[in-house]
């Protein structure tokens, strides 16, 4: 899996990072992959669950590194504008949390994604360097799930949050 990352950043640095190689109105794409980490708020949720009475909770995480990617394509419409489109991935992130008085089990999920919209300009400084700025829009939506056992009741198992910034 390396090898392929290496291959992909080989192949697409020199398109995605050299002006002379993106001419205007030139089409490009590519994919990042990586490693992405999140921290569950433990604390939030042990308050939670004590504010509802429960005693002891203890949790299990899964806040190891996932995989995350970016998939984007892009078209430069002018020699100092450019469009690009995207779409990420942050992941898989779970938790389960355990009550001892009374007894239950409060496990979660939620899994990041979004679109992004970017326009890039670039004001040419030499004939082969060129300064780029990046104004852009970001849709993010979270899967969430959530179930509860035993004593743990759970109001909305589906708290989908959307956001646009």
């Amino acid at each position: 899996m390396k090898l392929t990352h290496i291959v992909c950043t080989l192949v697409w640095s020199p398109l995605v990072c050299c002006e002379n190689a993106i001419a205007a109105d030139a089409l490009w794409h590519g994919d990042l992959n990586g490693q992405i980490g999140a921290r569950t708020d433990n604390d939030k949720i042990k308050k939670e669950l004590q504010a509802g009475n429960f005693i002891a909770p203890s949790f299990t995480t899964d806040d190891n590194p996932n995989t995350g990617f970016k998939l984007y394509a892009g078209r430069r419409w002018s020699r100092n504008f450019a469009l690009e489109w995207g779409h990420f991935y942050l992941g898989e992130y779970r938790f389960t949390a355990t009550a001892v008085s009374p007894p239950g089990v409060l496990t979660g999920a939620t899994s990041p994604r979004g679109l992004s919209l970017d326009a890039l300009g670039f004001l040419p400084i030499t004939e082969k360097l060129s300064a780029m700025g990046r104004v852009g829009i970001v849709y993010a939506d979270s899967k969430n799930s959530f179930a509860g056992s035993a004593s743990i009741a759970v109001v909305n198992p589906d708290p989908g949050k959307y956001e646009t910034s």
